[in-house]
């Protein structure tokens, strides 16, 4: 599992101090439930810092199949990997859930950066956005689409997930194309093993939907194989 690296919480408890302070100027947007923020191509220079609700990022092939980067979630920011020669975004973004957003010009961010000596923790932030798409790529190398799966879920509980004595509840519903898209299988076979893993113990579901997430015992299945 990926660690975040110890400056990074430092970095995003300075960020949201400079927001609410209002020395780094930016918008607050608001967004409803499955609403597109930008497309990939779009040119753009700003960047998105999540106050509340969930952000999916998602690339689409030619040939129209989705594949979903991750989701994000209070206290992320995103939009901030974009082309800096051209503007153009290099992914989708767009909410599952209502959302709140500050919207962060690039030139105005990249300034409070300097002036509040946060260069450091930025790039520890960069470092660890691309170790995680890092890890998406050898899972998608190395695990079958059960496996990846199991890691998938516990990124998530990880990320943007909420302790309770049972285990870890992702604070939205994920549907199974969703998951499908962030696995790089089909609806059905991600049906398949959700029951499965039901059935083992390993997740539950609430009356809301949402998983709870079992960590120890689902580490614990992908890492001694039966």
């Amino acid at each position: 599992m990926i660690t975040n690296p110890p400056g990074l919480a430092h970095f995003k408890k300075r960020l949201v101090a400079a927001l609410q302070q209002g020395t780094l100027k930016s918008v607050s947007l608001k967004f409803s439930k499955r609403e597109v923020i930008y497309n990939y191509g779009d040119q753009s220079q700003t960047i998105y810092f999540i106050e509340s609700g969930y952000v999916k990022l998602l690339t689409i092939s030619e040939t129209g199949k989705e594949c979903l980067i991750f989701i994000y979630t209070s206290g992320d920011l995103f939009g901030e990997t974009h082309d800096f020669g051209s503007g153009a975004r290099q992914e989708t973004a767009e909410t599952i859930s209502d959302a709140t957003l500050r919207s962060i010009p690039r030139t105005v961010f990249l300034m409070e950066l300097n002036r509040e000596s946060l260069v450091e923790g930025f790039i520890e932030y960069l470092a660890a956005r691309i170790a995680e798409r890092q890890q998406s790529i050898t899972n998608l190398l190395l695990y079958d689409s059960e496996h990846r799966l199991g890691w998938v879920l516990l990124r998530l509980a990880q990320r943007i997930g909420k302790s309770y004595p049972r285990g870890v509840y992702l604070g939205v519903k994920i549907s199974h194309e969703e998951f499908s898209a962030m696995v790089g299988t089909t609806r059905p076979r991600i049906t398949h093993f959700i029951r499965k893993f039901h059935q083992l113990g390993l997740i539950e579901t609430n009356q809301q939907r949402h998983l709870l997430i079992r960590q120890d015992k689902l580490y614990n299945y992908l890492t001694h194989p039966r």
